[in-house]
């Protein structure tokens, strides 16, 4: 039989605001693509994440976060972090044809 895990104060309580913060109607941290590329745009101050054709990954990870899973606040906030990562990695030019320093 599996143990339940329970989390430390701190993420349970900030859990728990969240909860009565949607149980009342104040939207969740929102994971959509304008979003993202907002905040990206933020982070890095520019606004040319590349091609389009590397999208549908994470946009295939945003849409399951928003239909599948039943995020936490912190869930929100680490799915958040880890897409708008996602597309700041984007800004790189590619390694491939180019030799690298070792």
């Amino acid at each position: 039989m599996l143990e339940t895990i329970r989390l430390p104060l701190v993420p349970r309580n900030i859990n728990a605001v969240g909860r009565r913060l949607q149980n009342r109607g104040v939207p969740s941290l929102p994971l959509s693509p304008k979003t993202l590329e907002h905040r990206a745009r933020t982070r890095t101050g520019l606004s040319d994440f590349g091609e389009n054709e590397f999208e549908e990954p994470p946009q295939a990870l945003r849409l399951s976060a928003e239909r599948h899973a039943d995020l936490s606040i912190i869930g929100r906030l680490a799915r958040r972090n880890h897409l708008s990562n996602v597309l700041l990695s984007r800004r790189h030019p590619p390694l491939s044809g180019r030799q690298v320093a070792v």
